[in-house]
């Protein structure tokens, strides 16, 4: 855990400075401020919440499904030429129908065992 932290802190970063201030130098004051605020954060959300499996399980499907199915035959989809119902772009098609599917299900699967309180969710902090 020690070395997850700042990785992902990096990273954020990183989005915010690209984000908010493309065109302004480093500013170490802003890289504190910055830093301070995403640790903060991340601890004002692990002290108020029992059970981060929900919000892992919500994301996981969101992102993985998106990175390993709709990402790559959308690109692909994209940079082929011809036609949007041509027969080589058949299968980002339907690769693309699927990984919707696939999120639309791990969705509303992870919100009915949030909603049903399985797994620990809902469960009261002591």
């Amino acid at each position: 855990m020690f070395t997850t932290s700042p990785l992902e802190a990096f990273v954020c970063r990183e989005v915010i400075e690209t984000l908010y201030y493309p065109d302004k130098p480093f500013s170490y004051h802003r890289h504190v401020v910055v830093t301070t605020v995403l640790t903060f954060s991340t601890m004002l959300v692990s002290m108020t919440t029992c059970d981060l499996g929900i919000v892992l399980e919500i994301t996981g499907g969101l992102s993985a499904t998106a990175l390993a199915y709709l990402f790559p035959a959308m690109a692909y989809y994209k940079l082929c030429t011809g036609p949007w119902y041509s027969r080589q772009k058949l299968p980002a098609a339907v690769c693309t129908v699927f990984g919707v599917v696939v999120m639309f299900l791990s969705l509303v699967l992870a919100l009915k065992k949030m909603w049903n309180g399985e797994g620990g969710a809902g469960k009261v902090c002591e």
